[in-house]
C-alpha cells in the first residue's frame, strides 16, 4: 500500500499546465488573427509587386495609362497599357514581345472609325485581340495565334483595339466597355 504522503507527492509532481484552459484558447485565437493578418499582409505586398505603374516598360513600350473593361458599372478589369497611337507604334505593335506581364497590354488608338485589321507576324504569344467602338463599346474579342500570318478584321468600324494575354480576354464578352485613362 502507499501512503497518503507518497501519493500527494507523485499527485504535486504532475506538471502544471503553463496557461490555464481559457488562456490556451485565447492565445490560439491571437496566433489565428496574426497570421491572418499576416497572410493579408503578403497578399497585399504581392499584388502591388505585380502591379505595372504609368512609365513601366511594357515589351519595349512605356505605359501610358489604364484601360478600364466595364460591365455596366462593374469593374471587370483593369490594364496598364503602352499606346501605339502613331502608324509606326501600330505597325509595331507587340512583335517580338516575348511575354506579357498579367494586367498590361497594349491599346491601339486611331483618329476615326473604320475596319480594322490585324495579324500575328513575329508575336510569339497568344493575344485577345479585343475591338472597341469610338464610345468604347466591345464588338468583337478575338483570338491572336502566335506567328500566324492570318487576317484578323474588325466586325466593322472601331477606334480602338486592345491587346492583352488571351487567358485574360476570357471574361469580357461584347457589350462590355473600355475606358482608357492617360496620365
Amino acid at each position: 500500500m502507499v501512503s497518503d504522503t507518497r501519493m500527494q507527492n507523485e499527485i504535486a509532481m504532475e506538471p502544471k499546465p503553463l496557461f490555464p484552459p481559457a488562456a490556451k484558447a485565447a492565445r490560439g485565437i491571437a496566433w489565428r488573427s496574426i497570421f491572418k493578418t499576416g497572410f493579408a499582409v503578403v497578399l497585399v505586398l504581392f499584388v502591388l509587386s505585380q502591379a505595372v505603374w504609368p512609365g513601366t516598360d511594357i515589351c519595349g513600350h512605356p505605359a501610358r495609362g489604364r484601360v478600364t473593361v466595364y460591365r455596366g458599372e462593374q469593374v471587370l478589369a483593369v490594364f496598364s497599357v503602352a499606346e501605339a497611337a502613331t502608324a509606326a507604334q501600330r505597325r509595331r505593335g507587340l512583335m517580338d514581345c516575348p511575354a506579357l506581364r498579367p494586367g498590361t497590354g497594349m491599346l491601339f488608338v486611331y483618329e476615326d472609325t473604320r475596319s480594322r485589321v490585324f495579324w500575328m507576324k513575329n508575336t510569339p504569344l497568344a493575344l485577345g485581340i479585343i475591338f472597341a467602338a469610338a464610345d468604347g463599346r466591345i464588338t468583337a474579342i478575338e483570338r491572336g495565334v502566335p506567328y500566324s500570318l492570318n487576317r484578323i478584321m474588325s466586325p466593322g468600324g472601331v477606334q480602338y483595339v486592345l491587346e492583352i494575354n488571351f487567358q485574360e480576354a476570357q471574361g469580357f464578352q461584347i457589350g462590355d466597355r473600355l475606358h482608357y485613362t492617360a496620365p
